[in-house]
């Protein structure tokens, strides 16, 4: 297995020290800097990469505004700092490789398709084939990658509206994989 190479981290050791010594609230710049490395050199979507870093949707879309008029915050709470700065790009590769069980990704997504969500458009926004979440679907493999996993939460979040993974706890099974 092949790594890729990637981009010196745009974050100097010294300043995150410091920010982090503060007891509650960070400066955002840099990690909203690190959410755009993570993002930029993964390839991945804004929301599994905050899924993968455990960081509420809220916060993300916040750091990287892409809300329709949505300003980005001053500060972000130390914990979500923590958060985001503990996961590296190589983390997020290695997500394609990591065997997960996959009832809970089966579960949501028996929850897109019976809100009408067809298995071509789940397949195509999941960068999977239309066969292999069929094959999900009739729980014909008890695993898949966790980046299927992430990429399927994170499409129940935007498609079906909610912050919070369903049903269960999903994504803590999905990342502690």
């Amino acid at each position: 297995m092949t790594h890729t190479a990637f981009a010196p981290h745009p974050l100097t050791t010294r300043w995150i020290k410091t920010a982090l010594a503060s007891p509650e609230w960070v400066d955002s710049t840099p990690f909203r800097a690190h959410l755009h490395y993570l993002v930029g050199s993964t390839g991945l979507h804004w929301r599994v990469v905050a899924l993968f870093c455990g960081l509420p949707v809220r916060v993300a879309e916040r750091l990287l505004a892409v809300g329709p008029g949505q300003r980005q915050p001053k500060r972000i709470s130390h914990y979500c700092a923590a958060r985001l700065l503990a996961v590296q790009p190589r983390d997020l590769e290695q997500t394609r490789d990591q065997e997960i069980a996959s009832v809970q990704v089966t579960a949501l997504l028996e929850g897109l398709v019976a809100r009408g969500y067809s298995i071509g458009a789940l397949a195509r926004r999941v960068g999977a084939g239309e066969v292999e979440l069929e094959l999900l679907l009739r729980r014909r493999w008890d695993t898949c990658s966790q980046l299927v996993g992430l990429q399927v939460n994170a499409i129940w979040n935007e498609l079906v509206g909610t912050d919070e993974p369903e049903p269960g706890e999903v994504v803590r099974s999905i990342v502690s994989a």
